[in-house]
Parts: structure tokens; C-alpha cells; sequence
């Protein structure tokens, strides 16, 4: 997509950041206006200005400092507050943030506040790319590149009587890496407060239907968790009570267990279909650990059930999660292979010090191959 083509995005920067910061992040942003078709505002324009400025520019995207975006009323009204397409508006900070500086929780109809304070450059590309095409923001589209494996299974109605589905989660291989396996504890929470979501409005259902879906997946070295179910309870005035920074009001204890240790959680509502999307990013710098007084960015946003269709088509290689550890097996099994073969085809043509070596590998490749096939023999026994 050209620049011009591209969706047009309005950014303020933020005045109050200080000097040393603003260079870095301006120079950050400066960076992603060389890909994107984006217009700097001056930070001096008022809410009026912005308004005025509108009438002759159209923007798919707004980006104001936080504090201006929770204190500005007139500008959600100009473009409909009840929309459910169209024009956003989002709010940023770029710098730590404790709770206590946010008041009163204004009276949206959506509720957006990015984190680009931790959020790396390529994870700001793709947020912004996210909010800016209505086409992207529901689902994986916007995260993740082509192929990239996706993780998915649905869960049913009988499986409130059980946490085997969270299991089954747990232990695909992509949780049971190096790198995520030191946050298990709080992946095994996050989903477990997921699944208290998706089921505790279903305990008296017993048909076996499916009622909620959920994907995994890693991109840019981000871990997204998504999960798609339908609910009648989370209304979207709800879920902005319980998101809201400051501590004042009621809490629901299963949607702070979210927040409590995600990075950052968009959450879709599809009002047609009584459907609500969570998606949530875990991320290397790991705000939730180790800043967890700190505000984390969120996303609330009501949309069209069309939307949430257009979000199936994720460009990812989807992985049934019962059938993950069959497929890395057998991933493993074809890189063998490939090895074996590329060995045998060097023989042909070697120096004999150079067979004795190869030779020598063709022995530890046979080795591998015969374990691995003991293994698959040991675990269709036990099956």
C-alpha cells in the first residue's frame, strides 16, 4: 500500500513529556511518519482548533496525549458517539503513569489509551496500523506476518466442569518455551480468569456446542492470546468501569485478575451478537512484572459483528492445540530428514577426510531418527 493510499493518521506529540524523552519518542514517531500517511498536529491546538482543523482534513485516526484525549468531550460527539465505524479517536502516553493522575472516567462510548512508553517501534507500527484500517481491528490480521503458526481450539459447553482445556493451553509448545516458560504462572492465571469469563454464565447450559474460541500465537517476539465468546453480562459500560485506571469504584475480581498480568488487553464488543473479543499481548519488557503499580495501556471499543468475521481470515498457519505437540514432532522429524539427505548428497562428492566426518553425522542423524520413532511408538502404545 503506497503512503497516499494509506489511511490517514493525525498525532499530536506530548508537551508535558520531558526533553530527553520527547527527543527519543518524536524521533520514534518521526521514523513511523516515513511509513505511514501521518500528520503531525502542533501541541499547542486546542479542542476547538482540532475541530476547526477537521473541516478540511479527513483522518481514519487520532492520536492525543492522554490527558487531552480523557479531558476532550466535543471532539468523540463530532464524530458520533455511538458510532461503531468510523473515524477513532485513541489516547497515548509515552511516559510512566501511576493511577492516581487519572479522575473521573469520562463518559465514552470507547475507551483507547496506547502504551508507547514500553511498547517497542514494530509494536507501535502495528497498534497504530491496527486502529487506523476498521478491517484490522478485530483478530490477528494486523499482528501477525504470513504463516506464522496460530494455535486454536474451541471450548465447549462441558468443559466448565473441568480446567483441561486450560491444560491442553498450557502445553503447547510455544508456552513451554524458554522465554515464556518463566511467566507461566501468570499465563496459567490469565487464562484461567479467561475461561471463569467464558463459563460462568454457561454452568446450567448442557448442550455440546462450542462457546468460545480460542488462538495463540507469538509475533516480534509478542505472545497474543485471543479469545472470541458470547456474553449477555459484559456490557461495554462494564468493561470501561473495570479497566479504568483509577482505583475508585467497583471491581470485578476475574477482569482484574486480566489486567493484573497482561501487558496490554483489547477487548471488541459486538452488541448484535452479544459476542465479546479479549485479545491480550504479553510482551519482553513485561510491564505487568516489572512495573505493575504503573498504568498499562488498554483498548475498549463496541464494533460490527462483520468485523469479527473478517478477523477469521488471519494470515497465520492455524495449529489444532490437541494436535501441537503431534506437529512439532513431526516438524522435527522432516528436519531430520532434510539433514539426512543434504549429508548423503555431500558424500557423493567429499575427500575422504571429509566422508570420514560426514559418515560420522549420517551415524548421529540414524540415532535421532530411531529415538524419535521410539518415542512416537511409546506414546501410540500409551494412546
Amino acid at each position: 500500500m503506497s503512503q497516499n493510499s494509506a489511511p490517514k493518521i493525525a498525532f499530536m506529540v506530548d508537551d508535558r513529556l520531558s526533553h530527553d524523552r520527547k527527543t527519543i519518542f518524536t524521533r520514534t514517531m518521526t521514523i513511523l511518519k516515513a511509513k505511514m500517511n501521518m500528520d503531525f498536529l502542533a501541541s499547542s491546538m486546542t479542542e476547538t482548533d482540532v475541530i476547526e482543523h477537521l473541516k478540511t482534513n479527513d483522518y481514519s485516526l487520532i492520536l492525543l496525549p492522554w490527558y487531552k484525549y480523557t479531558s476532550w468531550k466535543k471532539l468523540e460527539a463530532h464524530f458520533g458517539a455511538l458510532r461503531m465505524h468510523g473515524p477513532t479517536v485513541a489516547g497515548y502516553f509515552a511516559d510512566a503513569i501511576l493511577p492516581f493522575e487519572f479522575s473521573k472516567m469520562p463518559n465514552f462510548n470507547r475507551m483507547i489509551l496506547l502504551d508507547l512508553y514500553r511498547f517497542d517501534q514494530n509494536e507501535i507500527e502495528s497498534m497504530i496500523e491496527s486502529l487506523s484500517e476498521e478491517s484490522k481491528k478485530a483478530g490477528l490480521t494486523a499482528f501477525l506476518e504470513k504463516n506464522t503458526q496460530i494455535f486454536h481450539t474451541h471450548w465447549f459447553n462441558q468443559d466448565h466442569h473441568t480446567t483441561r482445556c486450560i491444560d491442553a493451553a498450557m502445553n503447547i509448545p510455544l508456552l513451554k518455551s524458554t522465554h515464556w516458560h518463566t511467566r507461566s504462572a501468570s499465563l496459567r492465571i490469565y487464562l484461567t480468569a479467561l475461561w471463569t469469563l467464558c463459563f460462568r454464565e454457561r454452568h446450567s447450559v448442557q448442550s455440546t456446542e462450542a462457546c468460545g474460541e480460542l488462538e495463540i500465537s507469538e509475533s516480534n517476539k509478542r505472545l497474543i492470546i485471543k479469545l472470541v465468546f458470547e456474553s449477555h453480562e459484559l456490557t461495554l459500560k462494564h468493561m470501561m468501569d473495570y479497566f479504568w485506571p483509577n482505583e475508585a469504584g467497583e471491581k470485578d475480581d476475574t477482569v482484574r485478575e486480566l489486567v493484573r498480568h497482561a501487558d496490554f488487553i483489547r477487548v471488541h464488543h459486538f452488541p448484535e451478537s452479544h459476542q465479546v473479543e479479549f485479545l491480550a499481548f504479553f510482551t519482553p519488557s513485561a510491564p505487568s512484572v516489572n512495573f505493575p503499580s504503573e498504568v498499562r495501556g488498554f483498548w475498549i471499543e463496541p464494533m460490527k459483528s462483520k468485523y469479527l468475521k473478517i478477523a477469521d481470515d488471519a494470515p497465520g498457519k492455524r495449529i489444532p492445540i490437541h494436535q501441537a505437540k503431534r506437529a512439532l514432532v513431526s516438524e522435527r522429524v522432516h528436519e531430520v530428514l532434510e539433514a539426512l539427505r543434504s549429508v548423503h548428497h555431500q558424500l557423493s562428492s567429499a575427500t575422504l577426510e571429509e566422508r570420514l566426518m560426514l559418515e560420522n553425522q549420517v551415524s548421529h542423524i540414524h540415532f535421532l531418527v530411531s529415538e524419535i520413532e521410539k518415542k512416537l511408538a511409546e506414546k501410540k502404545k500409551a494412546a
